[in-house]
């Protein structure tokens, strides 16, 4: 039987592993083809293709947490270290440390998301033009991400920005015109001198 008759049989659990091993050495379809002897480059490559996509979705598959690892996770946050957890539960410490933050893990228990009240809105808006959001957090128990989030939900802005000092001494500039020491490009007789030009010109 021909390369291109046995194309169409199923691929055997030992042809799928010197498959992969053969293109690990980074032999080329051909090669890979003439090594297995029952099946064509086209054959091979997309063979190659259907088992990379099988792996993907197993790894993907195996990422995902059960209700139990989760139950797990929980019950030893406060007894073990990450890494024993990540050992006990084959799991890498990311993984561990990003699953806890999730599940808002910080006593050992999943907190419940907590609803902003109107009580805590009107904290937020009084106290948003003086206050930095770490300290309104503070006050009302939340992060100060949580605080800024909100802030911008509700549309709401802080006080007016401090104004920079005008620069003195040393750090002035010089007038574009004069020479005269100035905040600005100009000094402040240049500028009028330039209105009065312009007015008597129109």
């Amino acid at each position: 039987m021909s390369a291109s008759e046995t194309n169409f049989l199923p691929w055997t659990r030992e042809e799928d592993a010197e498959l992969m091993r053969l293109r690990s050495m980074g032999l080329t379809w051909g090669q890979c083809a003439k090594k297995l002897g029952t099946r064509t480059p086209g054959a091979c490559a997309s063979r190659a293709t259907t088992l990379k996509s099988a792996a993907m979705r197993a790894c993907k598959k195996a990422s995902f947490w059960s209700p139990e690892e989760d139950k797990k996770l929980a019950e030893l946050w406060h007894v073990l270290s990450v890494p024993e957890i990540s050992e006990r539960l084959h799991r890498t410490v990311k993984g561990v440390y990003r699953r806890a933050n999730r599940l808002g893990l910080t006593s050992g228990e999943r907190q419940e998301k907590r609803h902003w009240t109107p009580e805590d809105d009107a904290v937020l808006k009084q106290n948003l033009g003086t206050m930095t959001y770490a300290e309104i957090g503070g006050l009302l128990n939340r992060t100060d991400k949580s605080v800024k989030a909100r802030a911008l939900a509700l549309q709401l802005r802080g006080g007016p920005k401090p104004r920079l000092p005008k620069p003195r001494g040393k750090n002035m500039r010089k007038c574009h015109n004069c020479g005269r020491p100035t905040p600005d490009y100009r000094c402040s007789k240049c500028w009028a001198k330039l209105r009065e030009k312009y007015r008597y010109e129109e």
